[in-house]
């Protein structure tokens, strides 16, 4: 039956091929005898791959796998795959022992079943995967020109995100360029953005008060709409920070303040003028030369409008006409 059946071997001669006894053929050409199949292993010798894995018996006699078994580590991947199609060990379900089996590895994540670091980014794949998140194919998961091992082992950045911190600055600028933190949006807490003070005002994001003024950059910008970048804004000798009005030269509200107070001047003097105006009456002295016994003269003047108006007024008569009357006045300064 062995023969005729298994073997294809002619039962009355023993050397059915001539020179080679029938025990030592190999009817199925799979590198092992006729008689170690059926004694020693326990396959068919007129079948080269007795469990289908896609190996011959022979190879797999020769990697140690199961002649039986079409997957030998029990990895879900049969031998033959794994040796032809993906280079892994068909007698480790984890050839590259990075905690991730050959077949997750193949199947799953489409990982290198035989390299822990698929991308070469010297994180393994099990970190890449399990614990940051990043694409364990991709050296770079976010495109921004730090590799996922960069930016979380040596620069604390978001391997995730092109710009981790959302302000406006990518995390490769942030870490070459402009040397602020790319996990912080305001690296120098001054209330602005990192991307507003590089991009916008100009200013140092790296520094909260960038020209020393004694002003912060935010202040300068929203509150009083000074120059962070000049530390007297209005050329007036003061820093912006000692100056009450730091847009504005201090020479202006004086000029300003002395136009007001000649202003107001001239309107009081023009209100006294035309509503107040002061009177300044006096009498003639009864010893005035031309005065006659029985005269009861009065003499009035007013000042107006910087000119002296005066009369001579007979208070009761006179046998006599005036004829020269001296008037002395007293005219105030």
């Amino acid at each position: 039956y062995e023969e005729v059946v298994l073997t294809g071997t002619d039962p009355n001669d023993p050397e059915t091929e001539d020179g080679t006894p029938d025990a030592d053929g190999d009817a199925d050409n799979d590198g092992l005898s006729n008689l170690d199949e059926l004694r020693v292993y326990g396959s068919l010798p007129n079948d080269p791959d007795f469990d289908n894995d896609d190996l011959i018996d022979g190879l797999e006699i020769t990697l140690g796998t199961g002649i039986n078994n079409p997957d030998s580590d029990f990895d879900n991947l049969t031998d033959g795959s794994e040796y032809w199609l993906y280079g892994t060990s068909p007698l480790s379900n984890d050839t590259d022992n990075d905690l991730i089996s050959d077949f997750d590895e193949v199947m799953v994540y489409n990982t290198n079943g035989t390299n822990f670091d698929s991308d070469f980014d010297l994180l393994g794949d099990y970190a890449e995967i399990f614990t940051h998140g990043t694409d364990p194919n991709n050296p770079d998961s976010d495109y921004d020109l730090l590799t996922d091992q960069e930016e979380i082992v040596i620069y604390n950045s978001d391997p995730l995100q092109r710009d981790g911190d959302a302000d406006g600055l990518s995390d490769y600028f942030e870490v070459m360029t402009s040397h602020t933190r790319p996990r912080d949006n305001d690296t120098d807490a001054d209330g602005l953005t990192d991307g507003a003070e590089w991009d916008t005002y100009g200013t140092d994001p790296n520094l909260p008060d960038t020209d020393l003024d004694g002003l912060s950059d935010y202040e300068e910008v929203v509150t009083y709409g000074s120059d962070p970048l000049r530390a007297d804004t209005d050329g007036d000798g003061m820093l912006d920070g000692a100056d009450f009005m730091p847009t504005m030269h201090w020479i202006v509200p004086v000029v300003v303040a002395f136009a007001g107070i000649f202003m107001l001047a001239v309107g009081v003097k023009r209100v006294k003028d035309n509503y107040f105006v002061e009177e300044f009456i006096t009498k003639a002295e009864p010893a005035s030369l031309g005065l006659e016994p029985g005269m009861d003269i009065a003499v009035e003047y007013k000042i107006r409008g910087g000119l002296v108006v005066f009369g001579v007024v007979v208070r009761n008569g006179a046998d006599n006409p005036m004829r020269n009357v001296q008037v002395v006045l007293g005219v105030p300064d």
